[in-house]
């Protein structure tokens, strides 16, 4: 995207028509539907507030609501891991589907073992990547993210181990219950700290996005439209003071579209946009980093991730974008920014 003008300037401009264009698709005259002109435009999304989506039958020590935290843990600390905590009431039943998402940053690849929660220990329990997925893929590298894995429905306990190591038997880096419904779709992330289960939705006849906050060591940040040429959010933000491991809770924006209660943004079926979004600071206006989405392709189910970890060079502040009903053989079709 080319701006023209003056920084103040523009994002005054941009924000007009930014209201403007939400105000048009509240009234069902929906922005004119070439891509040039809904860039200028701009989405009519507003402020959506703080906090995190329940999520899906996640207990365990550590844990605040909304987060689904399991524990801290992790050789990479020099912790132990955390304890498998309280499961609750699981009324698990048919078969429902996990998806392992590597956002720990630490090297070398991980694997995450499930076992039965009846069972005493994981000598018998499965490798998610390598005998559910392929056995020639061994694990996942930092920033991939898993296509969904079918497995019986129930009380689960799952550890995270290094891919390298011979079986599930191996120390855990992170350890926790999983309750896996019927039909269920989740998004288990491997955190710095915790585990964190995120329930998905479905395909959609239109777009839906969600953003989650998986940058370690960095406080609540806020997530907008980005001045490209500035590197700055444009007031006001999308989502405000997400914390480590949230995403935005379920609501509507002030233009009024639906916010799910997994965190999605609903976009109506005849928004048609490419649009800059990043992150920065709760506080501060100075984007950590930003990524383009395209709106034009319909039937996207969409989850960005902030990643890496403040302070390590090895780990920079990035986004991965993954699509939610998309695969390319063992792997979710994401993309990092």
């Amino acid at each position: 995207m080319k701006y023209s003008g003056g920084p103040t300037m523009k994002s005054s401009l941009f924000f007009l028509i930014f209201l403007a264009c939400g105000a048009a698709l509240l009234a069902s005259s929906a922005c004119d539907d070439s891509i040039a002109e809904n860039e200028a435009a701009l989405p009519g999304v507003g402020p959506i507030g703080a906090g995190g989506a329940p999520f899906l039958g996640f207990g365990g020590s550590g844990g605040t609501a909304g987060t689904g935290g399991v524990g801290a843990g992790g050789a990479e600390t020099g912790g132990t891991a955390g304890s498998a905590g309280s499961i609750g009431e699981c009324k698990g039943a048919g078969k429902g589907k996990i998806r392992v998402v590597n956002l720990l940053p630490k090297t070398g690849k991980l694997e995450v073992c499930a076992r039965a929660a009846t069972a005493a220990d994981f000598s018998n329990a499965k490798r998610l990547v390598r005998e559910l997925g392929d056995a020639q893929h061994d694990g996942l590298s930092f920033a991939e993210s898993s296509r969904g894995f079918e497995v019986d429905g129930g009380a689960w306990v799952v550890k995270v181990i290094d891919a390298a190591a011979a079986d599930c038997s191996a120390d855990a880096l992170l350890e926790g219950p999983l309750c896996v419904e019927d039909k269920s779709d989740t998004s288990l992330l491997l955190l710095e700290g915790k585990l964190a289960p995120f329930p998905n939705v479905g395909p959609t006849e239109g777009n839906r996005l969600r953003f989650i906050h998986a940058y370690a060591g960095e406080g609540p940040l806020d997530v907008g439209l980005v001045d490209e040429v500035e590197g700055v959010l444009i007031p006001p933000p999308i989502f405000t003071a997400i914390g480590f491991g949230e995403t935005s809770p379920p609501g509507t924006t002030d233009q009024g579209f639906p916010i799910l209660p997994e965190g999605y943004i609903d976009l109506p079926k005849d928004y048609n946009a490419s649009i800059p979004v990043g992150a920065a600071e709760t506080g501060s206006s100075k984007a950590l980093f930003t990524a383009t989405f395209d709106f034009s392709t319909k039937g996207r189910t969409m989850s960005a991730f902030a990643t890496g970890k403040k302070g390590d060079a090895a780990f920079p502040a990035k986004v991965l974008v993954c699509e939610e009903n998309k695969d390319i053989g063992v792997l979710a079709s994401c993309t990092q920014f």
